[in-house]
């Protein structure tokens, strides 16, 4: 049921967009708002639980590596940005759909344990890393 507000997020922020324009808009803007929104919500879940782990793991370590892994989630946002102000007028209504995507996406995350999953996932990669570099040395 959740997952199922994101397309619902998507339609009342294209209605909102397309209001006093002809029909096809609201299509038009569902579809590029369906985009964006994709991409926000993946990238920050994926970023978000990303750096959780490294944090979780390395301490302050970890921070500097959190921020290298999210490098490609802020060219997301980028993407992500220019898509809404393309269907959005102003900047009010691009940050209101980024904070519902934000929203929305922290909420999947916590139901869906992201967070111990990503842990677990990066436990695994330095495993194999450990392996790889005792593998060179001998």
């Amino acid at each position: 049921m959740i997952y199922l507000l994101s397309v619902v997020i998507d339609i009342g922020f294209a209605i909102w967009a397309g209001t006093g324009k002809p029909w096809y808009f609201y299509i038009f803007y569902f579809v590029l708002l369906f985009g964006a929104s994709s991409i926000i919500n993946t990238s920050y879940i994926q970023g978000l639980t990303r750096a959780y782990s490294c944090i979780f793991l390395y301490g302050a370590k970890g921070i500097k590596e959190a921020f290298f892994l999210n490098i490609i989630t802020i060219i997301f946002f980028i993407v992500a940005y220019a898509i809404s102000y393309f269907v959005f007028g102003n900047n009010i209504q691009i940050i209101l759909f980024f904070i519902a995507c934000f929203v929305l996406s922290t909420i999947v995350a916590f139901i869906d344990n992201q967070f111990r999953i990503a842990i677990e996932r990066t436990k695994k990669i330095d495993e194999k890393a450990k392996q790889n570099r005792e593998n060179r040395a001998t």
